[in-house]
C-alpha cells in the first residue's frame, strides 16, 4: 500500500512490496477469519462469486499464534512480532511505525471502517465504528453501508474496511456450517458493491488475518490460534 502511494515503508518494516504500480488511492479490505482453505471450499460451493472473479489469490502465511491482534500488528507495520512488540493475543497497540503513521506524515488522509470495536489501535486514521445498529446479530451490513458512504463522500487516500462477520459466525457456529456460509456469502456481496463504487486508479488489497477450525469448547464451536494450515494459511488478492 505504501509503495503504491509513493510512500516509504514503515520504519521497522522487513517485508517487500508486492507491486511496483503507483495508484492514487488504496483500499484495504480485511476479511476477518476467512482462511485460505475455507476460501477454496466457499469458491467451490459458489458462495463467493465476487472474490472468485478476481482470480486465484496468493497464499499468505499468518503470524503465530494466528489471531486478529497479532496479525493486524504485522499488517499495519510490515514487521514481525519480535520487532513490532505485539506477541500475545489481546494486545491492541504497537509502538512501531504503521502505514497510517507514514500516510499522516505525508499529509494523506486515511479512513478506517470497523465493526463494533477496534480490533487494533489504528492511530492516525479517521475511525468509523459501525456497530450492529439494526440488531440483526452482525456488524457487516453496517460496515458495508459506512464504507459506501465514505466512497460517496470522496475516496480517501487510504481506506481500511474490516468485516468481522465471518470470524464471528465461525466462532459461534463453527466453520462449514450454514451460518458460516451465509456470513461468507454476505461479505462477498458487500465486497462486490464496494468494488463497484471505487474511483479509477485505486489499488485494492483483500486479505484475511487467520483461518478457523472446528472445536468443541464452552461457548464456541470454532477457534483459531493453532499451528495448522486451516488457521495459518490466508488468501491475499492484489487488484490493480
Amino acid at each position: 500500500a505504501a509503495a503504491a502511494l509513493g510512500l516509504p515503508a514503515p520504519a521497522q518494516a522487513t517485508g517487500r512490496a508486492l507491486i511496483v504500480t503507483r495508484a492514487s488511492h488504496v483500499l484495504l479490505i480485511f476479511l476477518d477469519g476467512f482462511g485460505y482453505l475455507r476460501y477454496l471450499e466457499a469458491r467451490d460451493a459458489g458462495l463467493v462469486p465476487t472474490l472468485a472473479a478476481l482470480g486465484e489469490p496468493a497464499i499468505g502465511l499468518s503470524e503465530y499464534p494466528p489471531s486478529t491482534a497479532i496479525a493486524s500488528a504485522v499488517m499495519v507495520t510490515g514487521a514481525p512480532p519480535a520487532v513490532n512488540g505485539t506477541t500475545i493475543r489481546g494486545t491492541r497497540t504497537t509502538e512501531a511505525e504503521t502505514l497510517f503513521d507514514v500516510a499522516a506524515r505525508a499529509g494523506l488522509r486515511a479512513v478506517a471502517v470497523e465493526g463494533d470495536a477496534l480490533a487494533f489501535n489504528l492511530r492516525n486514521a479517521e475511525i468509523t465504528l459501525s456497530g450492529d445498529r439494526d440488531n440483526n446479530g452482525s456488524t457487516d451490513d453496517n460496515v458495508r453501508a459506512n464504507a459506501l458512504a465514505v466512497l460517496e463522500a470522496g475516496m480517501p487516500d487510504v481506506l481500511w474496511v474490516h468485516f468481522h462477520g465471518i470470524d464471528d459466525a465461525g466462532h459461534t457456529y463453527g466453520p462449514n456450517t450454514p451460518e458460516d456460509s451465509a456470513a461468507i456469502a454476505r461479505v462477498d456481496a458487500a465486497v462486490g458493491e464496494i468494488l463497484a463504487a471505487l474511483p479509477p486508479d485505486t489499488l485494492v488489497l483483500i486479505f484475511a488475518d487467520h483461518g478457523m477450525h472446528a472445536v468443541q469448547e464452552e461457548g464456541r464451536l470454532g477457534n483459531h490460534g493453532n499451528l495448522i494450515a486451516r488457521d495459518m494459511l490466508i488468501p491475499v488478492w492484489v487488484v490493480e
